[in-house]
């Protein structure tokens, strides 16, 4: 998105009237989209530095409930992007507006956005899903450990979680299960965006 951006800060650059309107409007929405990704991102480090679900990572109930809100932050940022995305015509559409260029050009520069978009939209938003997948999943694991605290251990070596019933296991297992199948399926999409991408 940097790259993109200073394209069309480039291009903006040797252009004169409404076509130099339009490619700074690009380079608005852009810088936009951009701050949302990096509220993301941002999000998605601590998640990932944090280890939130293993059981080392949560000494005590207090510790759970930090994780658990890095989980809820995570998932905001996400639905952030992800409402961004789906806005995205319109945003677009509000940064050529702003900058008083004529409704024919306009037009134009929206057939060009939502026939490019179009193809990414999709996939982005089906991506975006799969975190929210993700994240729910993780959080019904951390409910788990929370309602079992005290009574659940960890195996020697392995660090691994011992939870006290057989219970707890399958539940566990379930929603274990529901959060691998989701990122497996946003390993997918994410090799789809990337195909795109290349051509």
């Amino acid at each position: 998105m940097e790259r993109l951006q200073e394209e069309y800060q480039k291009a903006s650059a040797n252009l004169k009237g409404h076509d130099k309107l339009a490619f700074e409007a690009g380079a608005a929405y852009t810088a936009r989209l951009q701050e949302e990704a990096k509220k993301y991102e941002t999000q998605l480090e601590r998640l990932q530095a944090a280890e939130v679900l293993a059981p080392a990572s949560n000494p005590t109930r207090e510790k759970l409930a930090q994780n658990r809100q890095l989980v809820h932050d995570f998932m905001a940022a996400n639905l952030g992007l992800s409402n961004f995305v789906h806005h995205s015509p319109r945003h677009f559409e509000e940064e050529l507006k702003a900058r008083k260029i004529p409704e024919k050009v306009i037009e134009q520069n929206m057939i060009g956005f939502n026939s490019t978009s179009s193809r990414q939209r999709p996939l982005i938003l089906k991506i975006r899903a799969t975190d929210t997948r993700i994240g729910t999943a993780t959080l019904g694991l951390l409910d788990i450990m929370d309602q079992h605290f005290g009574k659940w251990t960890t195996e020697l070596g392995s660090g691994k979680l011992l939870l006290p019933d057989d219970e707890a296991v399958e539940k566990y297992q379930r929603i274990y299960l529901e959060l691998t199948i989701a990122a497996e399926e946003q390993s997918e999409l994410q090799k789809k965006m990337f195909n795109l991408n290349q051509k």
